[in-house]
């Protein structure tokens, strides 16, 4: 994978994707609120927190595609499952492998 990538991620950008393949590897997903923590919101209302969020993953994924011309985001989310209200983010299966060798290297 292209490592200018990796290189155009600010430090919490990066922090985020290790997070999300350290709980891929769990069979976890990453919690909301370990999300807010790491970008900072967590004392700042829900509206800011769920614009925070967004933005860290639109600028993730924008990078993502720019390096890689993938069509698919690296990032993706989806609905709760219990709660329709809350998203559940992932790397997407198809890149798994690409992060895994990017964050070996």
């Amino acid at each position: 994978m292209n490592n200018n990538f990796f290189n155009a991620l600010t430090i919490v950008e990066k922090e985020l994707i290790e997070e999300l393949y350290e709980h891929h590897l769990k069979g976890e997903e990453l919690s909301t609120k370990l999300i807010n923590k790491i970008i900072g919101v967590q004392q700042k209302d829900t509206l800011t927190q769920n614009k925070s969020r967004s933005d860290y993953f639109i600028k993730i994924n924008q990078k993502y595609k720019l390096a890689t011309q993938q069509e698919e985001p690296l990032i993706i989310k989806e609905r709760d499952t219990e709660d329709k209200r809350q998203y559940n983010y992932s790397i997407h299966p198809n890149y798994i492998q690409n992060i895994e060798n990017l964050l070996k290297d």
